[in-house]
């Protein structure tokens, strides 16, 4: 799957989920952090990809793990972490997204496609 199928994957999981919760676009992007409904648009739409800056916002508003959002896997709903699971989880997702969210876009479409190979040679991604 090229990146541009998987960003707009990604803009249709998000519209699925929103119209399942009942929001409108306006909604969702008040409680992503953006001003107005055209960036929800604009991902929904696949015209722009969802910034990993705004990414944990996005599941959280969506109530949905981000490996759902991002791949398709995995249950819709974010897994109860237990205590011990946050503690080794949380930093390594945060510090990754933090230095990717750090790099120039072009960058970040590499890292991207890079994940994506790896996931799909080791079978843990389903080509939609």
């Amino acid at each position: 799957m090229n990146s541009e199928k998987a960003v707009s994957v990604v803009g249709e999981r998000i519209r699925e989920r929103r119209i399942e919760l009942g929001l409108s676009q306006e909604e969702l992007a008040k409680s992503v952090g953006y001003q107005t409904r055209m960036a929800i648009f604009k991902i929904e739409k696949g015209e722009s990809e969802l910034p990993l800056s705004k990414l944990w916002a996005m599941c959280r508003a969506l109530d949905v793990s981000p490996e759902w959002l991002l791949l398709g896997s995995n249950e819709k709903k974010e897994k109860t972490e237990t205590k011990e699971e946050s503690k080794t989880a949380s930093p390594l997702n945060e510090a990754v997204i933090d230095v990717i969210s750090r790099l120039s876009e072009g960058d970040k479409r590499k890292v991207f496609d890079f994940a994506l190979d790896c996931l799909l040679r080791e079978g843990r991604w389903q080509k939609q």
